[in-house]
C-alpha cells in the first residue's frame, strides 16, 4: 500500500479531504502506478461533491415569493427539485467527461506534473462550474416563483 505522510491513497473507504489530496499531490515525485492514479482520481472526484450546496440554499429558495401571490408549495418544491436534477445532469455529465479524459492521459503516459495540473484544473473548474449552475438555477426559481404566470416554462 502507498503512503504519503501517512495518508493512504488507496484506501477509497475513507474520502479525502482537499488539504490531504494537496499534501498527496505535493508529495508525488514520480509517477505512481495507473492503480494508483486512478484511486487518487476517485478521491478527486469526492471531493468535488464534498459540498451538499443545493440542500443549503433549499429553505432560503422556497421563501421568494409575494404573499399576496400565494404558490401552491408542491409548485415550488417541483421547480426547485427540477433544478437540482439539472444541475446534477450537468455536473454528472462533467465528471464523466474529465474522467474519461483522464484516464486517457494516464493511458498515454502523461507526466505526473501533467496530471497534477489536469487536476488542480478539473477541481478549480468543477467548483466554478458548480456555482454558476446553482446561481443561475437560483435565480430562475426566483423568477419563477415572483412571477406564477412563467410557471410554464
Amino acid at each position: 500500500m502507498k503512503k504519503c505522510n501517512n495518508i493512504n491513497y488507496n484506501d477509497l473507504s475513507k474520502q479525502f479531504t482537499l488539504e490531504e489530496l494537496h499534501t498527496v499531490l505535493d508529495n508525488l515525485e514520480e509517477r505512481p502506478s495507473n492503480e494508483d492514479l486512478y484511486n487518487i482520481w476517485n478521491h478527486v472526484l469526492g471531493i468535488t461533491k464534498e459540498e451538499d450546496y443545493l440542500k443549503k440554499y433549499e429553505y432560503q429558495c422556497y421563501h421568494v415569493w409575494d404573499p399576496l401571490y400565494p404558490i401552491c408549495v408542491n409548485t415550488k418544491y417541483h421547480t426547485w427539485y427540477k433544478s437540482m436534477y439539472d444541475i446534477g445532469v450537468a455536473l454528472s455529465s462533467t465528471d464523466r467527461k474529465c474522467t474519461h479524459d483522464f484516464f486517457g492521459l494516464v493511458k498515454d503516459g502523461a507526466s505526473i506534473d501533467e496530471i497534477k495540473n489536469y487536476i488542480y484544473v478539473f477541481i478549480k473548474y468543477y467548483d466554478t462550474l458548480r456555482n454558476d449552475l446553482f446561481n443561475e438555477h437560483r435565480e430562475r426559481f426566483t423568477e419563477r416563483m415572483k412571477n406564477p404566470k412563467r410557471l410554464e416554462i
